[in-house]
């Protein structure tokens, strides 16, 4: 890393030697990487090399809360991670697996729906009342 030991926080050495340890054992034993199992949708995803799990630690750093919807839409995660998501629907379909996740997505939509709505509402609602206001002028 370059700086001074004092500047890095506890939490990030520990990090960084059992990153370190595990990469020796990698290399001295031939270890393989520990696998992770993603459920993306009702599909698993394997996460089972090293590359794969620095890109997924990246990724999760950076998209945070928003990773799971990124690797639902973003083409890049699914070719990263081979994530075919057609296969969702045959593996979703008379399963009931994934059944939060639908729900989220389509409350969204729906939320999305409902403030456009309230956004055209509320413009014709001004548009009324300024019309009202020229009309009252007039009268006067």
């Amino acid at each position: 890393e370059g700086g001074s030991v004092r500047r890095v926080k506890k939490a990030e050495r520990v990090k960084e030697r059992i990153a370190l340890r595990n990469a020796i054992k990698t290399v001295e034993g031939g270890a393989a990487a520990p696998v992770e199992k993603l459920k993306v949708k009702g599909v698993s995803v394997v996460v089972d090399t090293w590359r794969e799990k620095r890109r997924l630690a990246a990724l999760r750093g950076v998209l945070q809360g928003g990773f799971q919807a990124h690797m639902v839409w973003n083409e890049l995660l699914h070719e990263v991670f081979s994530y075919d998501p057609t296969e969702k629907d045959t593996a979703l379909e008379g399963s009931g697996v994934g059944q939060g996740t639908q729900k989220q997505l389509r409350q969204a939509d729906l939320s999305r729906r409902e403030k456009a709505r309230k956004k055209v509402v509320g413009k014709g609602r001004s548009e009324k009342e300024s019309g009202l206001n020229l009309v009252e002028g007039f009268s006067d």
